[in-house]
């Protein structure tokens, strides 16, 4: 079933009956209502390309008639749509299509036909959900313990980027429409999705309908153990926005109370994290969070406000501290704090024999955010003496940063990596 079963069987039963992989073709001919709906739909592989969406833009113009509910959701065909639920109400819940599927996903993963008002998608929504759609329809991609949900559909993106998984273009509507209906706003594969670029809207949704302050959800409970608590997917999202320099996103986490001050999955605090990052607004930002005094020690390590005298009480010495550095922090350099205790490390992009390649490179890179460095290298003499380019991200202050960088370039751009030590 494509919607979580009533019933609350053993989690690992729940794994097996709800796994899928829409990344497989079929081995035998399938209708073209089938084909339309396979290349009409994100499946969150290499795959995934505007070309498939025209080829099924292609394919629905050659077999107008779309034959199947399936094939009306991803079509976002709402006359269609009505009149397979007319025809049959309880379609609208029952697992279709070449994906076994709900038909509320295919709608939502479809990026064939965008060209509409957002009126044709909601009303294509409204009739589902009239008709008894589950707004928490999902699959368990591959049987990962990660439901992709009608809201991870609308809201898209992804480790393929933007441009091979976008969003849905109406996409706030949708989601909201999905939350009014009951949808869990604790979508941790939407989160995980969307946590790569520094836009925030589907986060205000979320909060908005209770992100980290409503239960579980339908799906924590058929996963119990398997999936991430609410804490935990704010955790992780607090954790890339600090190594990736998203101050805006970190301050929108601690507004709403998320956790600060324990630490990580990697047992370093979110503090720990912003003073190797050495972004100095996010430093800030958390010294603001009633969470952190706990963690001001670690400030005061690395010589920030050391000076207080000896009698003061040790909580208060580390709140003034941490308020009377503010404007010291701002202006220092905490990546140089950090150099002078551990090595510094790169992203090896590539070595180019022509100057105007590697600055080409240098600045797509750059448009994206990233800190990019051209080194001239010259080796041998006379007639033999080679000069190239080599083109490196960073520096980044550890291993772990540098690879949380190298796999979000990877999501953004097609080009081999390889974290190296400076």
């Amino acid at each position: 079933m494509s919607s979580p079963p009533s019933s609350h069987p053993d989690p690992r039963e729940t794994l097996r009956q709800l796994s899928r992989d829409p990344t497989v073709d079929p081995d035998t001919p399938e209708t073209p209502a089938d084909r339309f709906c396979r290349l009409a739909c994100l499946v969150y592989s290499e795959v995934d390309h505007p070309d498939r969406w025209a080829a099924a833009r292609a394919l629905l113009a050659e077999h107008p008639e779309t034959n199947s509910i399936a094939a009306a959701a991803a079509a976002a065909d709402p006359d269609a749509l009505a009149a397979h639920l007319a025809a049959d109400p309880e379609a609208a819940d029952r697992e279709t299509g070449p994906h076994r599927w709900a038909p509320l996903l295919y709608l939502t993963y479809s990026r064939a036909v965008l060209d509409g008002s957002a009126d044709r998608y909601l009303r294509c929504a409204r009739l589902l959900l009239d008709a008894g759609a589950d707004p928490n329809a999902g699959y368990l991609w591959q049987g990962l313990p990660s439901p992709f949900t009608a809201l991870t559909g609308v809201f898209g993106e992804g480790e393929q980027g933007a441009g091979k998984q976008p969003r849905h273009p109406h996409s706030l509507q949708l989601a909201r429409l999905l939350l009014t209906a009951g949808a869990s706003p604790n979508d941790g594969q939407s989160l995980y999705n969307r946590m790569f670029r520094p836009d925030n809207d589907h986060l205000l949704l979320l909060f908005e309908f209770g992100l980290g302050r409503v239960g579980g959800g339908h799906w924590a409970e058929l996963l119990d153990g398997f999936i991430e608590t609410p804490e935990q997917m704010l955790a992780r999202q607090l954790g890339w926005a600090i190594d990736h320099g998203f101050g805006e996103r970190v301050e929108l986490l601690i507004a709403n109370v998320v956790d600060v001050s324990t630490p990580l999955a990697d047992g370093q605090t979110p503090a720990e994290h912003a003073l190797h990052a050495g972004y100095r607004e996010i430093i800030v930002a958390l010294m603001g969070s009633r969470d952190l005094w706990g963690d001001a020690r670690r400030l005061l390590e690395f010589g920030f406000g050391d000076d207080m005298p000896p009698d003061v009480d040790p909580r208060t010495k580390r709140q003034q501290a941490v308020l009377r550095n503010r404007e010291a922090i701002r202006s220092s350099s905490v990546a140089t704090a950090k150099a002078a205790q551990s090595p510094q490390y790169a992203i090896h992009v590539g070595v180019f024999d022509q100057k105007d390649r590697a600055e080409r490179l240098s600045r797509a890179l750059g448009r994206r955010g990233f800190d990019v460095a051209v080194d001239r290298l010259a080796d041998g003499r006379g007639r033999s003496r080679r000069v190239r380019y080599r083109v490196q991200v960073g520096p980044y202050n550890n291993r772990g940063q540098a690879e949380s960088a190298a796999r979000s370039m990877a999501a953004q751009v097609d080009l081999p990596t390889r974290v190296v030590q400076r």
